[in-house]
């Protein structure tokens, strides 16, 4: 008797966890093992009118997307440069908020995939917590499951 009412409760706490704490404790982790950091500099001049100029990186960038550009730095202090496009074939970063008719050094620190000599291994790891995640989930309504069949 006792343990029919415990099953449906330890599974709706299970369900509960996976989904509150998985996020924190899983994604994080994941993302960082994927990824890995690096900076690429250089000079960047830009002409009369013109407030932006592009960086070519070493390594790509991580999902082509430039949310995994971390910090965009200048060496001339009336620059605000943010990273706004990324060509994936060139694997250059286009640069805005640069001012105009000026030299300058640029620092752009970013992600780049560091599965990317691993075959699959991107792609295992990007799977792998969504299948955990499902797997606690239906343990969570197996046990819910269980205990309302026995009855």
């Amino acid at each position: 008797m006792g343990s029919r009412i415990i099953e449906p409760i330890f599974g709706i706490i299970l369900i509960f966890v996976a989904m509150a704490l998985f996020p924190g404790m899983v994604m994080e982790p994941t993302h960082e093992m994927l990824t890995d950091s690096a900076v690429a500099s250089g000079n960047v001049t830009t002409g009369v009118g013109e407030t932006s100029g592009t960086l070519t990186l070493q390594q790509g960038l991580y999902d082509d997307d430039t949310a995994n550009v971390s910090s965009v730095t200048s060496s001339l202090g009336t620059d605000a440069p943010i990273a706004s496009s990324y060509v994936a074939a060139t694997r250059h970063v286009t640069i805005t908020g640069l001012t105009a008719s000026q030299t300058r050094e640029l620092t752009v620190s970013y992600l780049y995939d560091a599965t990317s000599s691993l075959t699959g291994m991107g792609q295992a790891g990007k799977m792998g917590p969504m299948i955990m995640f499902l797997g606690i989930l239906g343990m969570g309504i197996g046990l819910i499951y269980h205990s309302i069949r026995g009855r």
